[in-house]
Formats: C-alpha cells, sequence, structure tokens
C-alpha cells in the first residue's frame, strides 16, 4: 500500500471505513496497518498513546476479516451474510431472558 493510501485511509470516518469494509473495499487489517504507521509516525512528537497494543489490535482485524470472509463464502440465506454477526446482536434482550414473563 502506497503511502497516500494509507493516509487516505487513516482520514475516514468510522462510520466510513466501517461500510468499506463491509462491502470489502478494505480490510481490518489494512486499515489498522495504516493507523498503527500513522501512531509510529506521530506518536513521538504528539505523545497521545501510553500504550498501544499491536498484536491484540492484528489479532481483532484479523478475526474480523475472517467473519467477513465466511460472510461472503456463505450461501444465500445463511446467517453468515450478515457479516457474522448475531442476528440477535445489539439488540435488547428478550423480556423472558432476564426473568420478566
Amino acid at each position: 500500500m502506497s503511502s497516500d493510501d494509507a493516509r487516505l485511509l487513516t482520514r475516514l470516518s468510522a462510520r466510513e471505513a466501517q461500510r468499506r469494509i463491509r462491502d470489502g473495499k478494505i480490510t481490518a487489517a489494512s486499515l489498522l496497518e495504516a493507523c498503527l504507521d500513522r501512531i509510529r509516525a506521530l506518536d513521538g512528537q504528539l505523545l497521545a498513546w501510553t500504550h498501544v497494543d499491536e498484536a491484540s489490535a492484528r489479532a481483532a482485524a484479523r478475526e474480523r476479516d475472517a467473519e467477513r470472509s465466511a460472510a461472503v463464502e456463505a450461501p444465500p440465506g445463511d446467517q453468515r451474510r450478515d457479516g457474522g454477526r448475531s442476528p440477535a446482536r445489539g439488540r435488547r434482550r428478550d423480556r423472558r431472558q432476564d426473568g420478566h414473563d
């Protein structure tokens, strides 16, 4: 990836980055590497970070890319088509689960 491409990635909003990852235009790993490169380049002057856990961030990016890959390869109608997320993820729990029948 060129430095111009990396610079463009680091300027994306979170929403736009998520959309591009979902649509397969970029990978989570490529976005992460661009961000890590930018941190390395600027943090000596800015001192904005006390700790950057690159290994955990890379693992999370690989996981997201694998979820997306599984969703793309899943047959139509398969739950993984929604990006590997459970349909209930992010929704309120059913009241019966809370013991409030």
